[in-house]
């Protein structure tokens, strides 16, 4: 009887430390995710910025450019030290790259003598480098292709769901309209 009580305190003790675990863990991962969504947002409003300058050609909106360049670069480091995925790294210093670039062509450059074509097209580059990026890290965030008709267990509910009812495909709707049924 004492052996019993004995494994059951050290079940206790390691249920608890894996709960410990999975919540550090879970955090980390939202902390990502919210990380990977501003990295886009970030660099998608530094665009809208430079077009704004672009056009209005006011001075008065270069330190918000500042601002944004500068909350951008926060984000990098923060999710440098998130990122574990040399792919996903790499990908952030090409974001960091492209930023300084932008940063060095708008210091002193008067409003006439902008390179805007080049400095729209960094900015786009950063937003598909954040994609990248987003899908890197959480691979079941990836679009699929409407012809990928193999199974994934992306995510709980597929894997639940999988033995529901079935329906016909529909012909315009579908890639493949002679496919006999797919789970709803």
């Amino acid at each position: 009887a004492l052996l019993l009580v004995c494994g059951l305190i050290t079940a206790a003790v390691h249920m608890r430390r894996l709960a410990e675990t999975s919540e550090r863990i879970v955090a980390d991962r939202v902390r990502g995710t919210r990380l990977t969504q501003d990295l886009f947002t970030q660099s998608a409003q530094l665009e809208r910025q430079l077009r704004l300058y672009q056009v209005l050609a006011d001075e008065k909106l270069l330190p918000t450019l500042k601002t944004q360049e500068a909350r951008l670069q926060e984000t990098e480091a923060d999710l440098l030290g998130q990122m574990r995925s040399e792919s996903a790294q790499s990908m952030l210093r090409e974001i960091g790259l492209l930023r300084e670039r932008v940063d060095a062509r708008l210091q002193g450059t008067p409003h006439a003598d902008l390179p805007f074509g080049e400095l729209l097209t960094d900015t786009a580059r950063m937003q598909q480098l954040a994609t990248e990026i987003r899908q890197t890290a959480h691979p079941s965030s990836r679009s699929r292709h409407t012809g990928d008709r193999t199974w994934k267990a992306d995510d709980f509910t597929c894997l639940v769901a999988r033995h529901q009812k079935s329906l016909a495909s529909h012909p315009k709707g579908d890639a493949d309209p002679l496919l006999a049924g797919r789970p709803i």
